[in-house]
């Protein structure tokens, strides 16, 4: 959910895409009617960047660019631009290195910022108003040289502009990975499996000063991925992000799943 630290000096650099698509609507846990035939496909390209101000401080800047095509039975229509900008911090407070291993726990903050490209205001969705959004967690995590496990859990909020805004939100992230080859040299090529999972509860958004009946809700989703690493800078990593349970307030049109792939090189 945040940036991760690096050691004073060093520079990352990665590519983010992002593949999402939608075609349903739900209304509490069921598939609701969908009479127009509304279906959607998003693709995110994300630029970003971390750097590392001390071995225990780091900042990113990610910056997300979008291509999204929209189908109903009436139209068809397409939207390019930009999306929230985020600008993020961590701090590591704890770091427990031991042979073959550490245990680390961090702050982090992030600032979505309102970068988001939307004419007319078409595109639904809090990721394209004109507020700010703030999150604030706690990382923790703990490796061998063939196990890997994480934790985050963070808490959200917005400012809410003329009276709308997304509401408050909970967040949890866990994830396990697996070493497939014992690592003895950070030169050696190294490929991890990944399996992530998230937690969501969001109150209902603000919408001209009044409660939005059809937004928020509780949201898990489940990932599976592979992770490769050469020589310990370059890091390619690929995966599918699915809803496996979904609670949402109202009737709401909710994505189907995520495919990912990333790029990033440490200087």
């Amino acid at each position: 959910l945040g940036p991760r630290t690096i050691w004073k000096g060093g520079l990352e650099v990665e590519i983010e895409q992002e593949f999402d698509w939608s075609y349903r609507y739900w209304s509490g846990n069921n598939p609701d009617e969908n009479p127009r035939d509304r279906r959607s496909f998003m693709h995110t390209i994300e630029p970003g960047m971390t750097y590392g101000f001390s071995r225990d401080f780091a900042m990113r800047l990610k910056t997300p660019f979008f291509y999204m095509r929209e189908h109903t039975k009436d139209d068809d229509m397409s939207y390019a631009g930009t999306r929230k900008f985020t600008l993020g911090g961590a701090y590591r407070f704890f770091n427990n290195v031991f042979e073959g291993g550490s245990t680390k726990a961090s702050w982090f903050a992030t600032i979505d910022l309102p970068t988001a490209t939307n004419p007319n205001n078409e595109i639904d969705g809090n990721d394209f108003d004109d507020n700010w959004t703030f999150t604030f967690g706690l990382s923790a995590s703990t490796s061998t040289t063939r196990h890997y496990l994480w934790a985050d859990f963070a808490g959200r909020g917005s400012t809410q502009l003329e009276g709308t805004g997304s509401g408050p939100e909970l967040q949890t992230h866990l994830a396990y990975a697996y070493r497939f080859f014992e690592l003895t040299n950070y030169k050696d090529f190294d490929m991890i499996m990944l399996v992530e999972a998230d937690f969501k509860a969001q109150a209902q958004d603000m919408f001209a000063g009044d409660r939005d009946e059809n937004s928020g809700g509780m949201f898990v989703h489940l990932a599976i991925g592979l992770q490769m690493n050469i020589t310990n800078r370059v890091e390619v990593k690929f995966g599918l992000n699915i809803p496996i349970y979904k609670y949402v307030y109202g009737r709401q049109f909710y994505h189907e799943g995520e495919f990912m792939l990333m790029f990033s090189y440490l200087i």
